[in-house]
């Protein structure tokens, strides 16, 4: 080198640049992987530990692995015309509905498209360091999530929260925090990789066009709207409406289909309704342009399951059957035992808290000694229904509420409008309704005000109401709730305030109607406290000393919150017999509670009908449909 006054860093580019044949021999294992790709990686950190000494070396290397790095993100991309463009005017609803093919476009984009991108963002996000030479496995180093900070497991355990109906539970296992925390990364990662790819090219608009959607459905603002859409997180909210009239016109195909008379199931929808009110804001008002507010009916329509209706004789199903059986009630005769639990059904109860008892034990006072025996936190099962994905086919909002008799006749001319069926069609097969008590208390007085008629429309003899579960839990469980909850102003008062209070819990916020999840939670602690309270061994010696050991208002209330909670997990699990039970036990408490004597008339009434009146297969679908409700 000094012969010829070249420097080494000459030669090394000469060395690496000339097209000699000897020059290329020596080259030919420098980007093999296997033989001589991690010596060019040890050279390569050799030059990098020179340059980066100093501050200066340091900003420049920097400087030059960012133009690298720019460089790769500028060539992975998505193809120019690619097929990820949906058009507002023909969006189909598998665009929402299809997890295969979303899961496909974002494998794509994260795998094929924008890899580099992706896994820089990932390892950011996880604090790893992408490795040049893979392990023998040949997989991509995993982060590591083991080793993070106590502050940073702490915001790892706020956001890996389960929604679920409402209700936030904690993800206790570790690996369960480590998987979510795996899965919020992913999430970002491809976000992010997605908004990228939509302000550069708007023709990816996969995701885009699926966020303004949801943004939409959820009241998200103009003007938030406009922000979201300019970072690339949603379309424009001009293109989600016109999206949005489009999906309207399959949704509305998609109904007529299954209330055709054509289709040739023995059985129509169960149709669950809700009375709506809505309010449509208006930021800047004006001379007739203000805020107003709509008293409407949402619904959704609920397919049979085909599995449960093959078991089922199709005679059982027909609208014929159906008045038949109900010609009958006039002489059934009702038995206080037909809503007094049998002895197999006190044998579950007994079972039943002696669970609750036994999960309050082992999470608050006591561990077991022995893991061989398992001792039960959970009810048997009596009646599980199918947990396969139910087919439910929402219908369109209608501005008609069903609060009044009135009411509901305009709710069945916008089922009879939407459905394209004839006035006879529709008013000559079974429709069961399942709606809340107001609901249900309004079609049986349009039925008492068109009787007698010869016209089966004028009549309706041909809907059958059913109380929603959820509903009918509501109402029970906040009147349970009030009746045990005392006077909060009182202090000789020993309602269930007082153990709230005790928790900590703010007396004033625990009483609110339209938080139903609330109420449930706070019954769950009162609950287990008061479990807690009677299993210590100090509570007991305080029984024996007093004059009354047996505190009746104690034990009325903890057999009341013991049915909501039971009730609520039936529920949650999709039990119908242990929810069954529950309702046979709240029909005889609603006898006694001033504010459910509407469900001391309707909630026998549905239970009689179903086990005692109506035919079995009817009874059967009716059972395996209560607790069918829609996600999200």
């Amino acid at each position: 080198m000094q012969e010829l006054s070249i420097s080494p860093k000459d030669f090394l580019v000469a060395f690496l640049q000339d097209e000699d044949i000897e020059f290329a021999v020596h080259r030919r294992y420098w980007a093999a992987e296997k033989k001589g790709w991690k010596l060019t990686v040890d050279v390569i950190h050799a030059i990098q530990d020179v340059v980066i000494k100093k501050e200066v070396g340091k900003q420049l290397w920097s400087d030059l692995i960012l133009s690298e790095a720019s460089l790769i993100v500028s060539h992975q991309k998505p193809p120019a015309r690619s097929h990820r463009f949906y058009s507002a005017a023909d969006i189909q609803p598998q665009l929402l509905t299809d997890k295969t093919a979303r899961d496909i476009r974002e494998n794509d984009m994260v795998n094929c498209n924008m890899p580099f991108l992706y896994q820089l963002i990932s390892h950011k996000l996880s604090k790893t360091v992408a490795l040049p030479i893979q392990s023998d496995g040949g997989k991509p180093d995993e982060p590591d999530l083991e080793n993070n900070s106590d502050s940073e497991n702490e915001e790892a355990g706020d956001s890996n929260d389960e929604l679920f109906d409402g209700e936030i539970k904690k993800i206790k296992s570790l690996k369960g925090c480590m998987a979510a925390r795996k899965d919020r990364i992913h999430t970002t990662s491809k976000c992010i990789c997605s908004m990228i790819s939509f302000v550069h090219n708007q023709q990816n608009n996969s995701r885009q066009l699926e966020n303004s959607l949801t943004f939409l459905a959820c009241g998200v603002s103009n003007r938030v709207n406009r922000f979201l859409s300019y970072i690339g997180l949603v379309s424009s909210s001009k293109t989600a409406n016109r999206a949005l009239v489009a999906l309207g016109l399959h949704a509305k195909d998609k109904i007529t289909e299954k209330l055709s008379i054509k289709n040739g199931q023995p059985i129509t929808p169960f149709l669950c309704v809700d009375n709506l009110d809505f309010e449509q804001h208006i930021h800047s008002q004006s001379q007739g342009n203000n805020s107003q507010m709509f008293h409407g009916t949402w619904g959704y329509l609920n397919q049979v399951d085909p599995t449960l209706l093959s078991s089922i004789s199709p005679s059982d199903l027909t609208l014929e059957t159906y008045v038949s059986a109900m010609e009958k009630v006039p002489s059934v005769r009702v038995f206080p035992k037909m809503l007094i639990s049998s002895s197999k059904e006190e044998k579950h109860w007994s079972l039943l808290l002696k669970s609750q008892v036994a999960k309050v034990l082992l999470e608050h006072i006591a561990k077991t000694s022995d893991n061989n025996t398992k001792i039960s936190i959970n009810p048997p099962e009596i009646n599980q229904v199918s947990h396969k994905p139910p087919d439910i086919t929402m219908l369109k909002l209608m501005v008609a509420s069903d609060n009044s008799a009135q009411g509901v006749g305009e709710v069945c001319t916008g089922l009879i409008q939407q459905s394209d069926l004839e006035i006879d069609d529709f008013f000559s097969r079974l429709q069961v309704i399942d709606g809340d008590l107001a609901t249900c208390s309004n079609i049986q007085s349009l039925r008492t005000q068109r009787i007698p008629s010869k016209h089966n429309q004028d009549t309706i003899t041909n809907l059958l109401t059913l109380l929603s579960g959820s509903h009918t839990m509501w109402n029970v469980g906040l009147a349970i709730f009030e009746l045990n909850y005392g006077n909060a102003s009182d202090s000789h008062d020993c309602g269930a305030w007082r153990w709230l209070d005790s928790l900590g819990i703010p007396s004033k916020k625990t009483l609110d109607k339209k938080d139903f999840t609330k109420m449930i939670q706070n019954m769950e602690k009162i609950h287990e406290a008061t479990l807690v309270y009677c299993v210590i061994a100090q509570a007991k010696y305080k029984a024996s000393q007093s004059d009354s050991p047996k505190l009746s208002n104690l034990l009325l209330r903890l057999c009341d919150f013991a049915s909501i909670i039971e009730g609520n997990q039936a529920t949650k699990s999709g039990d119908i017999g242990r929810l069954m039970n529950m309702w046979k036990q709240w029909s005889v408490t609603a006898i006694g509670v001033k504010k459910l004597w509407q469900y001391a008339i309707q909630l026998p009434r549905m239970i009689i009908l179903v086990q005692r009146v109506l035919p079995p297969g009817l009874s059967r679908i009716i059972l395996h449909s209560l607790l069918i409700a829609p996600s999200g």
